[in-house]
């Protein structure tokens, strides 16, 4: 904690410090008689410098300007035609704004303006039209300076169309990082006398730049094609690097698709060794990774990155639907707070494809691990569409138990919020699937997705048939489900949680030993199964629909829900979304009626039992008939399929 603290301190007081030429003065000197241009970093933290050392801590930056400073003002002129680029330097103490006073007599009023940090008397700019731009460089040579960047590779970039003020937004991206010491050889560090950093798929990440300040409160760096693709960090003044003392590699922003390498070099240009990160990276504007001693071997090859998956809030499951690195917080459900304590290790408790066949374990997702309250997981590189499990644990050996457990719902090229539907009559979106499911295809096995005993966040097996005129077959997992019955265990909250893979059974139809009515609700609840954005409906998000009976090898064996934007009664079936009558558990946990009836868990509770949408078999034939109607008394031991709706 108290080396955090030192960090936030240190940056906190950040000062660019290089100083004015002696041949450079501020015009005017006196500020009376000339402009003032107020420059101010933009305060909001999502323009601020943020360090993230790739766990829970993040630390803004606050960057000051110092005196010395100086800047390129670009703007059109009539004489000589074309772009100027005057320096304008400010003489003021360390403030997060700062005056700078361009000459009246030169800089045209009511112009666009462009301003970059720090000048640069060969940079270049686009001023006028719809896409303003700045070409400068980001210096591919950097000093090593303790606890701070090299100032001339900080780049930042503003756009006024008034010389009274201009907002200034930061562009680069980067890694902060410490050295090893060794305690055989206190003066271990003097052997580097630079450290270069680069991608592993030659990634363009310095020399000449683009600055595309199209949207100017979101400006968008991009390396040309003639710039580097390393970065050296030179060795600070004095000729010695200090172990334990934070130092910086400004870079722009970009993905390492293959991971990134440091090597180090000690006198003579002396290759000592190359330490590598091998996996997929992206290094984001305003973010730094933090990583400690990276000259240590293996430290950076145990680096795992990934895109975060909790958003806007965690949830108990998420979708991915593109091949790379994901991670989540070890938090429960939606809790934003309620961290894990005490984990020993993750682990993927199954994986299934949602078919018959048996599963190679690793085929839907690969290397789970854990950092200071996140898990991260892997897809292979060629994504197969499934599902599975992963869980917390604390303990070891006999003594391991489950503190959570999280759902990996793996579907190719699906975007829950672009496929979702809204209902006619209805003013909630619904997803176009049940969860779990890998299709929203009619008839298509695919399409059952999972089952859930009410209340609890983990699901079973579904269907991987859509009809069989007795009984079900359940879709393997790599790992076998167990049955409990509530004679032999007081089913708890608690125990759902340590135990999400075993299936309760119950006499009196409520697999929970109390009759808790909470454990989903209107609000979404640390134990609702919906992907972040996603809840459990209640009964009037869908009752109430107009839906077109069917149930055949045709069209499938399920309903159809009109949807809205469908005004003509000849809406079906292209106007509608696919509920699949895809069976149910049973209280003793068996798989039954799939293709002639389904059940719809609602949030909401009616005495002893829970509300669920029936969808029953009425009739028989080749053109099966089904009724679609709210039930107040289904039991909560029996699993039903969850369908949810926008967290509105």
């Amino acid at each position: 904690m108290r080396r955090l603290l030192l960090l936030l301190i240190s940056i906190l007081l950040l000062i660019f410090a290089f100083s004015c030429d002696a041949d450079i003065q501020i015009y005017p000197q006196d500020p009376v008689k000339g402009v003032v241009l107020r420059a101010t970093y933009v305060g909001n933290q999502s323009t601020k410098t943020e360090l993230d050392n790739l766990t829970t801590y993040h630390t803004a930056a606050e960057i000051r300007w110092s005196s010395g400073d100086s800047l390129s003002l670009f703007y059109n002129q009539a004489e000589p035609a074309g772009v100027a680029n005057d320096r304008y330097v400010t003489n003021q103490l360390p403030e997060s704004s700062a005056n700078f006073y361009p000459d009246p007599a030169k800089v045209p009023e009511g112009e666009p303006y462009l301003g970059l940090y720090p000048y640069n008397e060969e940079a270049s700019a686009v001023v006028e039209g719809s896409s303003p731009s700045i070409q400068t460089v980001l210096p591919a040579s950097q000093k090593a300076i303790s606890n701070n960047f090299d100032p001339k590779a900080m780049l930042a970039v503003g756009y006024s169309n008034t010389l009274a003020s201009m907002s200034f937004y930061n562009v680069c991206s980067g890694l902060c990082f410490t050295l090893s010491s060794d305690s055989s050889d206190s003066s271990e560090l003097t052997k580097y006398s630079r450290i270069e950093f680069k991608g592993r798929n030659n990634e363009k990440i310095a020399g000449n730049v683009n600055i595309s300040l199209k949207t100017p409160s979101s400006p968008k760096a991009s390396a040309l094609a003639e710039g580097a693709s390393e970065i050296i960090t030179l060795v600070p003044e004095g000729g010695t690097f200090h172990a334990g003392v934070d130092y910086y590699v400004m870079l722009v922003p970009g993905t390492f698709n293959k991971g990134f390498s440091m090597t180090f070099y000690g006198a003579n240009n002396q290759k000592l060794y190359t330490r590598s990160c091998e996996v997929k990276l992206s290094f984001t504007l305003g973010r730094f990774a933090y990583i400690t001693e990276v000259d240590v071997d293996g430290k950076l090859a145990a680096i795992r990155s990934g895109v975060d998956l909790a958003s806007p809030k965690p949830a108990n499951c998420y979708v991915v639907s593109e091949a790379g690195t994901y991670r989540f917080p070890m938090v429960r459900g939606n809790s934003t707070s309620d961290e894990l304590k005490d984990v020993s290790a993750v682990t993927v408790l199954w994986e299934t494809d949602n078919t018959a066949d048996n599963q190679t374990v690793g085929s839907v997702i690969k290397d789970v691990t854990f950092n200071k309250g996140y898990v991260y997981f892997d897809t292979p590189s060629t994504l197969k569409s499934g599902n599975a499990l992963i869980a917390a644990l604390s303990g070891t050996g006999d003594n391991t138990k489950v503190l959570w457990s999280w759902h990996i719902w793996v579907c190719k090229d699906y975007n829950p919020q672009a496929s979702a539907k809204t209902l006619f009559g209805k003013g909630k979106k619904i997803l176009d699937r049940n969860i779990g499911a890998l299709s929203a295809v009619p008839n298509d096995p695919l399409s059952n997705g999972f089952f859930y005993q009410w209340g609890r966040k983990d699901p079973f097996a579904g269907s991987a048939k859509s009809y069989l005129a007795s009984g079900g077959q359940f879709f393997k997992l790599t790992a076998a489900r167990t049955t409990v019955a509530s004679e032999s265990v007081s089913a708890t909250e608690d125990y759902a949680i340590e135990h999400p893979t075993t299936f309760i059974t119950a006499s009196d139809g409520n697999w929970l030993r109390k009759n808790v009515k909470t454990l989903w609700g209107t609000s979404k609840t640390i134990y609702d199964p919906c992907p972040p954005g996603w809840k459990v409906p209640a009964i009037s998000d869908w009752s109430d629909v107009d839906y077109q009976r069917t149930g055949n090898a045709q069209r499938g064996y399920g309903l159809y829900f009109r949807i809205a934007g469908s005004e003509s009664d000849t809406w079906f079936p292209n106007s509608a979304v696919w509920f699949p009558n895809n069976g149910y558990v049973s209280t003793s946990g068996s798989l039954l009626m799939v293709g002639q009836y389904s059940c719809y868990w609602s949030c909401e509770v009616s005495g002893n039992y829970s509300s669920a949408l029936e969808q029953s078999q009425t009739g028989v034939g080749n053109y099966l008939e089904y009724i679609m109607k709210p039930m107040e008394t289904k039991v909560r031991v029996e699993a039903y399929s969850v369908r949810c709706v926008e967290d509105k």
